[in-house]
């Protein structure tokens, strides 16, 4: 039985993840979106995952419609309430109000040229 909210499509595109551990040290990952809705998505990463139930600070980086002209930078929070192996390391469910976006008007970046914070080990 189908228990989402709302439907998913399959999106390859990068996400950019920040939160705060247990000692209240910042963390930050990044990864790949393997589906995406207006409620959430799943992204793929290769290394340390945040814990269940993290509060996550959001940025998904949408391409250009135009090849010239810069993609988009959208800003959302999420809540981490899937953590599983993947072929590709880490996959995590998060739960997101994705129609709801902040600072959306900025130019994206690559994920090469984002700094994030020092990932956080994962423990489960």
């Amino acid at each position: 039985m189908e228990r989402r909210r709302a439907r998913r499509f399959a999106l390859r595109i990068p996400i950019i993840f920040e939160w705060t551990d247990e000692r209240q040290m910042p963390c930050g990952g990044a990864g790949f979106s393997r589906d995406i809705s207006i409620s959430g998505l799943f992204v793929c990463i290769p290394s340390a995952a945040p814990p269940l139930a993290s509060q996550l600070d959001l940025t998904v980086l949408l391409p250009s419609l135009d090849p010239l002209g810069p993609g988009l930078r959208l800003r959302a929070n999420g809540s981490v309430v899937r953590v599983q192996l993947t072929p590709e390391g880490v996959g995590v469910g998060i739960a997101s109000a994705l129609g709801d976006f902040d600072d959306s008007d900025h130019p994206a970046l690559s994920l090469s040229e984002n700094t994030a914070a020092a990932p956080c080990s994962y423990t489960q």
